[in-house]
């Protein structure tokens, strides 16, 4: 699906939704016909560093990033999220230093809260075999963040809202 299919199917699933506030639905459609950035990731200092490298020359991502991943969080959970930023390629990559680049690019903040409704909730469901979810409960500031993030994502990977 496509971000102008996406966005409309976003758009269909929020008129859905019975708002408490009423005018919380026009507040986030609106949000939703304007978003700029159809994308997860953001060139952002704050937000979660993804821990990918990618070849130069073929922009494949290395055979052995999974390994890595393992490697960088467990440097993170001793040391904090800035061993990303500070960690030389040298130590993973060796003499394939050279050959790779790692990526700027972060998960926006809110992704990990909106994610929730799959790796938790819809999981659940399957399992209990009924909606569990009666309601959200968001301030009206945040549809920009959480919900936002959890209503395009449910979109994206189900076709429906959270």
């Amino acid at each position: 699906m496509n971000h102008n299919q996406l966005r409309q199917k976003v758009i269909l699933e929020i008129k859905k939704i019975n708002w408490i506030p009423y005018h919380g639905m026009n507040q986030i459609h609106t949000l939703v016909l304007n978003r700029p950035d159809w994308c997860i990731s953001r060139q952002r200092i704050w937000g979660v560093p993804m821990p990918i490298f990618i070849n130069k020359d073929t922009e494949n991502i290395h055979p052995k990033n999974f390994q890595f991943i393992e490697s960088i969080a467990k440097k993170i959970e001793i040391y904090g999220i800035q061993t990303w930023w500070d960690l030389n390629k040298k130590e993973l990559l060796g003499s394939e230093k050279n050959d790779y680049k790692k990526i700027p690019d972060t998960l926006d903040v809110w992704f990990d809260s909106g994610a929730t409704y799959d790796a938790i909730l819809r999981k659940k469901w399957l399992i209990l075999k009924k909606n569990p979810v009666d309601m959200y409960l968001e301030g009206f500031d945040q549809y920009r963040g959480w919900f936002m993030s959890s209503i395009v994502l449910s979109t994206a990977i189900t076709g429906h809202r959270p």
